[in-house]
């Protein structure tokens, strides 16, 4: 793992979002498409900008899927994670080969020694089966600022 300290989350985001352009030009030179899992949050937004300006992606082979959700918010609402990313990413990238926005995938939920849960709880996926499919996700594009 690489650990990069950068001053502010503008030059953190350029250097991630063009790190991550370069991963997904090699794994389309290599597999023929690239499977891509983006994160989401505040310190996303640069990455993703920037990513978004970087030039001779054929994003016709990307397949993205996205990191986590919160089960039961409905995508209209503003903590959303797939609005998010409908309105962050998708909306603003050309056309991807498929996209998977999912109600959740994984939750990990931490209520207190009080709620007597010690450990995560994983959550089942309506997704599964597609990750199974896929013979290779190179990385995942999450920045913490």
């Amino acid at each position: 793992m690489n650990i990069n300290v950068f001053e502010n989350g503008r030059e953190l985001g350029v250097a991630a979002g063009t790190a991550a352009a370069a991963l997904i030009r090699q794994a389309i030179s290599e597999n023929g498409t690239a499977n891509i899992i983006l994160a989401t949050g505040t310190s996303q937004f640069e990455t993703l900008n920037h990513l978004l300006t970087e030039k001779d992606i054929d994003w016709s082979k990307v397949v993205m899927f996205h990191l986590d959700e919160y089960i039961g918010l409905p995508a209209t609402h503003p903590a959303s994670f797939r609005k998010y990313l409908q309105e962050r990413f998708l909306e603003k990238a050309p056309p991807l080969k498929a996209a998977y926005l999912i109600n959740y995938f994984f939750l990990i939920i931490f209520l207190g020694v009080s709620h007597g849960l010690a450990h995560p709880t994983r959550t089942e996926s309506s997704l599964d089966p597609k990750l199974k499919q896929l013979s290779h996700i190179p990385f995942v594009i999450k920045t913490i600022c």
